[in-house]
């Protein structure tokens, strides 16, 4: 019985020691994550009285980054280098772009929300990442979840540079998955880097509008970090 006792003791002392070190690492992430978010780049960034229209948009933890197509020769167009995106999309003029864990965007089709296993999988197993590509008849509604940037040809520029260095390309050509996306007008294509606790979706985000020159918080794991000077 007193053996009983102790096992039981020590199992449970083992557990309360495993959960408090795993509450000190979340906290610790949130206060790295609170200094990232209020330190800002590009401080000397105004936005330009006129000029091209971006959007960043949110659902509330995931960002994507949509750009206008300003015409057909367009560098957002290497997208639209597979012959049948071409012919559907060549009229949309706009295009959303997003990037993430691969695992965690295939098991979100249908509106499904991926297991705990390929959360956590994802968070702390640097995994494999696509680009989330969808083509848009019309500009988004300004709201919470959506704000309108508007650049300069110059910064415009920049973003989509980041956005193309974004992709895997072989042999000078985007890699499309086979399988459509989870609607009628969105695809897939490999990407670059790998993903993690540190190097996000909204991360991504971030980096994006650092690219363009647009003031953004210096680390932007979270999507709350990618509105904040927005």
């Amino acid at each position: 019985m007193n053996i009983t006792k102790q096992r039981f003791r020590k199992v449970t002392i083992y557990l309360v020691r495993t959960l408090g070190i795993i509450i000190c690492l979340v906290v610790l992430y949130l206060i790295l994550a609170g200094l990232g978010m209020m330190i800002p780049v590009n401080k000397e960034y105004q936005m330009a009285s006129e000029g091209i229209p971006v959007f960043v948009t949110t659902n509330g933890f995931h960002t994507d980054v949509i750009l206008p197509v300003k015409n057909r020769r367009d560098k957002c167009f290497r997208v639209l280098q597979q012959p049948d995106l071409s012919a559907n999309y060549a009229n949309y003029p706009y295009i959303s772009f997003g990037w993430g864990d691969r695992n965690f965007y295939m098991e979100s089709y249908n509106n499904n929300f991926p297991s705990v296993t390929t959360i956590l999988s994802t968070l702390f197993i640097p995994g494999k990442t696509l680009m989330h590509v969808d083509f848009y008849k019309g500009a988004p509604r300004i709201g919470k979840q959506v704000k309108k940037l508007i650049l300069t040809p110059e910064q415009y520029e920049r973003l989509v540079d980041f956005v193309n260095a974004s992709f895997f390309s072989e042999n000078e050509s985007f890699v499309k998955l086979p399988q459509a996306g989870y609607y009628e007008t969105d695809y897939f294509f490999e990407a670059q880097k790998r993903y993690h606790l540190f190097n996000t979706c909204n991360v991504w985000t971030g980096e994006a509008l650092a690219a363009a020159g647009i003031k953004v918080s210096y680390w932007t794991p979270l999507e709350s970090a990618v509105f904040y000077y927005l």
